[in-house]
């Protein structure tokens, strides 16, 4: 009969201080198809030579041998394999995954060994059938009995149809009827060819045991400190006729996962965790939501901005007097305006010019109470030239000009109170002028919409206005604006160009957008802080998910894990917790983007790189952040894990 298993001088030994010895000098032979009972009171290493069987741990000293392969001569895929899928445990603490329902727990042994997700739920429900336990498949395992979670461990160890069964103490939290029903089970495992290797400190156990193997002074007095079992004392064995199942060359094999399955591997400490993760992911959000928003408010104001100037054009020019050469404010000629319409690409020409006199709604105001409004005299074309247009009432004509009219800007009738012309009069200097019009704001001249306007000719007959210009507004070809730039100065003033201030009114939004972007700049700095301050969290929270989570990384290991998946789903499951913070932040920073433009009235333009880059840096964020936890989780050994604290 060839051996299953064969220790030959096998010690352990535990570093302290103090170190602690376990085994020493154990030799044990276990043969394919033997039914054999590890004896011995608690405390005397029964648990660490079945961890020690079960290639859950590798002795300080002595060689372990599975189906004559030396496990030191494994690699660690090779080995997982071995333990994953030939090798069933049945810990005596269960050691079910509470995230999970009873058949997801039993088919969890399958999922290492890449066995399609329908078939290993066939195979778990039939192996909970068999455990009479059929009816609670769907349960979690805090909705069992004591005795139902030893069934569903049971269940889980009979999944994969193992050729050897390690069991830990499984009758010791379990009543009499129930444990017998166990016992029962294990006795047609072995009848069917099952190696089968049962620690026990029972008595009654024991004596139903084929063989037995124990220290024969345990029977006297306590185990001596340093040694465990060197002699076995066998009863006759009952299996010798029985067909075995070997485990063949299974340790040739590698243990894998396939691809589908990783989604929901990726998300079990998620959805066990639910309020955890979303709160994780909210810290990842809040950062993700002020890049998208700040980009996206950020693109559409410069949409908006494109817009106006589309609509407003960027061919007009402003010009005013400058300084003099002797520092003191200098004045445009008489015909400054004549002048410039001459350049060839001048389209239109319009000339403002201040007028010495306050504006009153009436003469019970104050004259020093002017509200912050300018009189202005102004050209008929002036409207044109400057791309404004009426709210209500009109502009001057050839009639009105002569007269004592007044057309309002938008922020001045706003400030006299008045919102419509009919019958409306306003007090200018010491004289009354009737409303015929208000205007509606002037994007590229603000300071006009504090202005009110008059005609030129009577403007110089009541208030002695001059006829030089203040200020000159013209609009060229868009072609050729910089062209007039350069030679409208010498053309409005010959005499003295270098006095004459040329600017083009689309600067200022220009410069507006530059001021905006370095506020962007800004906030998307403390967006990448928050960011930070999410991967911290996530970090965090995986450091704490590996401690909480022990025992399921030692059962996943014991169940065919390699070092490589644990890691590999400790890394996806930090990367599902940036991905979930990355789609509430983009969304987060859309709903506030739309939220803003619509208050401002203005169109949505959000960047399609910054709602995928977003989800992609929550998504890398989460990675980085996993990556420590993860090899923490990876450089656990499987004993040491699944160990009770």
């Amino acid at each position: 009969m060839n051996a299953a298993l064969e220790l030959h001088g096998v010690g352990k030994e535990y570093p302290g201080p103090p170190v602690t010895r376990a085994l020493s000098g154990v030799n044990l032979r276990v043969d394919q198809g033997e039914y054999v009972g590890i004896v011995g009171p608690s405390g005397s290493g029964k648990s660490t030579l079945l961890n020690l069987l079960g290639a859950l741990d590798r002795p300080t000293e002595g060689t372990i041998a599975i189906d004559g392969h030396e496990i030191s001569t494994l690699s660690d895929r090779k080995l997982s394999a071995v333990r994953g899928r030939r090798i069933g445990f049945v810990f005596q603490s269960f050691n079910l995954i509470d995230g999970l329902d009873a058949v997801d727990n039993v088919s969890l042994g399958m999922l290492y060994a890449a066995i399609p997700e329908r078939q290993r739920r066939q195979r778990s429900l039939a192996a909970l059938e068999r455990v009479g336990l059929a009816h609670r498949a769907a349960h979690r395992p805090s909705r069992l009995s004591g005795g139902e979670r030893q069934r569903v461990a049971i269940a889980r160890a009979l999944a994969t149809d193992p050729a050897l069964l390690l069991a830990d103490e499984p009758t010791g939290n379990l009543d009499t009827r129930t444990g017998n029903t166990v016992l029962e089970l294990f006795d047609q495992l072995h009848a069917d060819g099952c190696t089968i290797v049962l620690i026990t400190h029972d008595p009654d156990i024991v004596a139903r045991l084929p063989r037995q193997h124990h220290d024969p002074r345990w029977r006297d007095r306590p185990r001596h400190p340093d040694q465990l079992m060197t002699a076995p004392v066998d009863t006759a064995t009952e299996s010798a006729d029985k067909p075995a199942r070997p485990l063949t060359t299974v340790a040739l094999a590698r243990s894998r996962v396939r691809w589908r399955d990783l989604p929901s591997v990726a998300t079990v400490g998620p959805r066990t965790r639910r309020v955890r993760s979303l709160l994780t992911a909210i810290g990842i959000a809040i950062g993700i939501a002020a890049l998208v928003a700040v980009l996206g408010i950020a693109q559409s104001a410069k949409a908006d901005l494109i817009a106006q100037l589309d609509a407003l054009g960027t061919n007009r020019l402003q010009v005013q007097a400058g300084q003099s050469t002797t520092g003191n404010e200098a004045q445009l000629p008489e015909r400054a305006d004549d002048q410039i319409r001459r350049i060839p690409a001048v389209r239109n020409v319009a000339a403002t010019t201040g007028v010495d006199a306050t504006v009153r709604r009436s003469d019970r105001i104050p004259e020093g109470q002017t509200g912050g409004i300018v009189p202005r005299a102004g050209d008929i074309g002036l409207l044109d030239t400057i791309g404004g247009t009426v709210a209500d009432g009109r502009w001057h004509d050839n009639a009105s000009i002569h007269l004592p009219t007044v057309v309002l800007g938008s922020k001045a009738a706003e400030r006299l109170g008045i919102d419509h012309v009919d019958g409306r009069t306003v007090l200018i200097g010491d004289q009354w002028f009737t409303v015929i019009g208000i205007l509606d704001p002037i994007p590229l001249y603000e300071t006009l919409d504090s202005a009110v306007f008059v005609g030129y000719p009577i403007a110089a007959e009541r208030f002695n206005t001059p006829a030089n210009p203040g200020t000159v507004y013209v609009t060229t070809d868009p072609d050729s604006i910089d062209a007039v730039r350069d030679v409208i100065g010498a053309t409005a003033n010959p005499l003295h160009p270098n006095e004459v201030k040329v600017s083009n009114p689309t600067d200022a939004l220009a410069a507006r957008r530059a001021v905006s972007s370095t506020l962007t700049a800004l906030l998307l700095g403390l967006g990448g802080v928050a960011l930070l301050v999410g991967g911290i969290g996530i970090a965090n929270v995986m450091v704490i998910g590996v401690l909480e989570r022990r025992t399921e990384i030692g059962v996943r290991r014991a169940l065919g894990a390699t070092r490589g998946h644990i890691r590999t789903q400790f890394l996806l499951e930090a990367i599902v917790l940036g991905a979930l913070g990355g789609l509430l932040g983009v969304g987060l920073g859309v709903a506030v983007t739309t939220a803003y433009t619509t208050a401002r009235h203005t169109a949505l333009a959000m960047p399609a790189n910054a709602l995928v880059g977003g989800f992609a840096a929550a998504v890398v964020i989460g990675a980085v952040a996993g990556l420590s936890p993860a090899a923490r989780a990876a450089r656990l050994a499987p004993a040491d894990a699944i160990r009770p604290a």
